[in-house]
């Protein structure tokens, strides 16, 4: 029932260089526009690097300026952008990540059972609180961090962890909690795992919330 009306060219940005593809404008039943491709490919309007290309500049923006980080792209890859792209990109990135968080933990509020996960026999989990300062006095925010992982090993002085996985927030704590429960059964099947715990015992940190989790 859709109709075809024509086709347009389109250019995304990859790591490995920039692909130029054509694509078909359709009119679906009720008269709107749809480029079946983009939304097949999860494309949004406008949108010029591939997802994996933002994904890495916000990887680099975690330690490094935004400058550095085009000049890092410029040297190393096919990517050539501004410090400002930078930014914005590090921006979309970061909303897209709390969205989908958001998304996990409704999905588990109406589930009528708990996802299957995966089956471990330890997993070990720790959360904490850094405070950041802003730049005004009386200025800052908490980030509410948490890591899971399966277990280590150590190679001379380096310890290396098993699978970890991150959860980091500047919502409120609550927000926090909820979202470690939903990662943690999305993630694991815990019914015969043994969890081991650590914090510092601080306010929102204590071994009820953990397990609650």
């Amino acid at each position: 029932g859709w109709e075809y009306c024509r086709s347009d060219n389109r250019s995304i940005q990859f790591l490995f260089g920039n692909v130029t593809f054509k694509r078909s404008l359709m009119h679906d039943q009720k008269g709107n526009s749809h480029y079946p491709l983009d939304e097949w490919l999860g494309l949004l309007p406008y949108q010029r690097y591939s997802p994996l290309v933002e994904l890495k500049v916000a990887e680099l923006a975690s330690e490094n300026t935004y400058r550095e980080v085009a000049d890092i792209l410029k040297e190393w890859t096919a990517v050539s952008l501004s410090h400002t792209t930078v930014g914005n990109m590090v921006k979309h990135v970061g909303k897209t990540q709390a969205e989908a968080d958001k998304a996990l933990v409704e999905e588990l509020e109406i589930a009528d059972s708990l996802p299957e996960g995966k089956k471990v026999d330890y997993l070990f989990s720790e959360a904490d609180g850094i405070f950041v300062r802003g730049l005004e006095k009386k200025q800052g925010l908490e980030v509410h961090h948490a890591i899971l992982y399966e277990g280590w090993e150590t190679n001379g002085k380096r310890v290396s962890l098993h699978h970890p996985v991150v959860i980091m927030t500047t919502k409120s704590i609550q927000t926090f909690w909820d979202e470690v429960q939903a990662v943690a059964a999305n993630t694991y099947s815990l019914e015969k795992a043994r969890v081991i715990t650590n914090s510092d015992g601080g306010a929102g940190y204590t071994a009820e919330r953990f397990q609650t989790a």
